[in-house]
């Protein structure tokens, strides 16, 4: 047991140096490893650091990491707009700080190291814990699929989502980004839950404490991913014998939710004056009435079964595990159809690749259950050589992306 235990270890381990060492020879080919979305997430990190605010006037017209769409002012505020989520900047501090103290060190002692926030020692080791981030996400992933099936369909199960999903491109080449960290929480969630539904006593006041931060920062990382905590909730009430006092513990996590919700509503108010989400201030929208589930799920820009078909065979293993493990199925299956839902009303944007179906990121440790009711299956040769074919798909269509940009 022992030994199988250091194994499981020493095999995430050596994931994450692997991808430690894939990120930085992509950043030293690139130069940096703010790109895109970053830096509109690391200019939280910065501000916050650095100058103790969330006024990006200087980070948004930085040389070489300046906003990619523009500096919009808002004229309520003078403020620049960030229309992105504070959460993923926020859980990147830690980092940033050590990072930054280590870079001032340096330079004290003669090296000649940039101090303004921007250095590359800065930029690796904020783009290392955002791995760190994703890794743990596994690591919490495979841990709830040991609560669920034995151990080696729990690592096998984790190791077939890292190899044919949107994991592959965020844990090796693009770290830097909402979605690891995401990732992560979103593994916590389902952690929690499925140890609450196995507790004689249901729900402690502890673990509703806990439930609600965690949805609270699941919202803060990415907004929509709120949703998340519907499903969620209602399986932890149902399965509860003492309703009653179930549901004021629900009220308390919603509690516990609001208060780190605030600091988003805390940082929009600022930022624009407004309380609205800030993709919709910014001119996005969310067609309630008229959701585009083919897209989402099938089109070669968005589609999430299109690019990692692994998810929709998920929903096989699912049906399954409704007849032994309802709940979980139950929860699982509501959690995909409500960010389904949310993501096909939100506007097109065709991309392809992994960057395509990002948003279904957060959905991906609910569905890898799927995946370990069917591994007795995937572990014969045919299914063998059909993992094997969805890796080379997933790297392809990385491929195709990074060339295409």
């Amino acid at each position: 047991m022992n030994f199988i235990k250091f194994s499981v270890y020493r095999i995430f381990a050596s994931v994450f140096i692997v991808a430690c060492l894939s990120y930085t020879l992509a950043v030293f080919r690139i130069g940096s490893s703010i790109w895109g979305d970053s830096h509109y997430y690391f200019a939280y990190t910065r501000s916050l650091v650095m100058d103790g605010d969330i006024d990006f006037a200087n980070e948004s017209v930085e040389s070489g990491f300046a906003f990619p769409n523009g500096v919009n002012i808002i004229e309520k505020t003078g403020r620049v707009a960030n229309n992105f989520s504070p959460g993923t900047g926020i859980l990147w501090i830690p980092a940033f700080a050590i990072s930054q103290l280590v870079v001032f060190i340096l330079y004290e002692v003669g090296f000649p190291v940039l101090t303004d926030g921007y250095s590359l020692i800065v930029q690796l080791f904020v783009g290392y814990s955002a791995i760190f981030y994703a890794m743990s996400g596994l690591f919490i992933s495979y841990l709830t699929l040991c609560k669920l099936f034995d151990k080696k369909v729990a690592l096998l199960t984790t190791g077939i989502f890292l190899a044919t999903t949107q994991l592959m491109y965020y844990v090796f080449v693009d770290p830097l980004n909402s979605h690891t960290v995401s990732f992560f929480v979103a593994s916590l969630l389902l952690y929690l839950v499925v140890k609450i539904s196995g507790q004689k006593d249901g729900l402690s006041w502890k673990d509703a404490a806990l439930f609600g931060a965690i949805i609270g920062a699941l919202s803060l990382i990415r907004n929509q991913d709120v949703v998340l905590a519907i499903p969620s909730a209602m399986a932890i009430l149902y399965m509860s014998r003492e309703k009653t006092l179930t549901f004021f513990k629900l009220i308390f996590s919603g509690f516990v939710a609001s208060l780190i919700i605030g600091i988003q509503l805390l940082a929009t108010w600022t930022i624009y004056h407004q309380l609205n989400s800030p993709y919709l201030i910014q001119g996005q929208s969310l067609n309630w009435l008229s959701p585009d589930f083919i897209r989402v799920l099938f089109s070669q820009g968005n589609g999430l079964f299109y690019f990692a078909p692994i998810t929709a065979i998920a929903f096989v293993g699912l049906a399954k595990l409704l007849k032994d493990k309802r709940a979980v199925a139950s929860i699982s299956l509501a959690s995909f159809a409500l960010s389904l839902y949310v993501i096909a009303a939100w506007g097109p944007e065709i991309v392809g690749g992994p960057y395509g179906s990002r948003m279904f990121i957060s959905v991906l440790p609910f569905l890898m259950v799927g995946i370990g009711v069917l591994a007795h299956r995937l572990r014969t040769i045919p299914g063998i050589a059909l993992i094997v074919v969805l890796t080379f798909w997933n790297i392809f269509q990385t491929l195709q992306m990074l060339i295409k940009w």
